[in-house]
């Protein structure tokens, strides 16, 4: 199966699924993750390549869009999301919740849902930015799996100050949340855009 990750910024697809790519990736799906947003501080290669590894995605385009700005490029995006589709033809498309207020993760989820008609797309987590949740839809992960998730999120080491959602504690507990939710130990939470089996 192949599987495409739309990241607004490079530590989104670590916070809202990374166990459920670390389970996919162990499971030996191809993982492809384009980030929209270029990063002016901090060790942007390093802590993406770091996560990204520790995760199992295998391939990478930083695309370079300016962070809060993507609104005013709803058109370019659109077409690179096509471009990506017709290069990649991917069997199922993560993408930021449609209850994500971020601007730059409603853009990404808005035209991602337009650009991916023929595959499943899932709308990941973002507690931070989501009043409201519609989650339909669930991912079990394994211990491990959440293990490489929160050692992922700690390698945006320029990220995480001040940011209580990408807490070892907070991602552990929230883990165990979505588990009990269907009975099991750990699992990440999704929304259905569309599923195609």
């Amino acid at each position: 199966m192949k599987v495409l990750v739309l990241e607004p910024h490079a530590d989104d697809a670590a916070i809202g699924c990374g166990g459920t790519i670390a389970r996919l990736a162990e499971e030996g799906h191809t993982i492809w993750s384009f980030i929209f947003t270029k990063r002016t501080y901090g060790d942007y290669i390093k802590e993406t390549t770091d996560a990204f590894r520790l995760l199992g995605i295998g391939y990478y385009t930083p695309l370079n869009y300016d962070v809060r700005l993507l609104g005013e490029h709803r058109q370019q995006i659109l077409n690179d999301l096509i471009e990506m589709k017709k290069a990649f033809q991917p069997d199922i498309v993560f993408i930021p919740s449609p209850t994500d207020v971020h601007q730059d993760h409603s853009v990404i989820a808005q035209e991602g849902v337009r650009a991916f008609m023929n595959c499943s797309v899932l709308g990941y987590e973002a507690p931070r930015n989501e009043p409201q949740t519609h989650h339909t839809m669930f991912y079990e992960i394994t211990e491990g799996q959440l293990d490489k998730k929160v050692n992922a999120i700690n390698c945006y080491v320029s990220q995480l100050e001040g940011r209580p959602q990408m807490g070892e504690d907070f991602i552990r507990s929230l883990a165990k949340i979505r588990g009990a939710q269907i009975g099991k130990k750990y699992a990440e939470a999704f929304t259905v855009y569309r599923y195609i089996n």
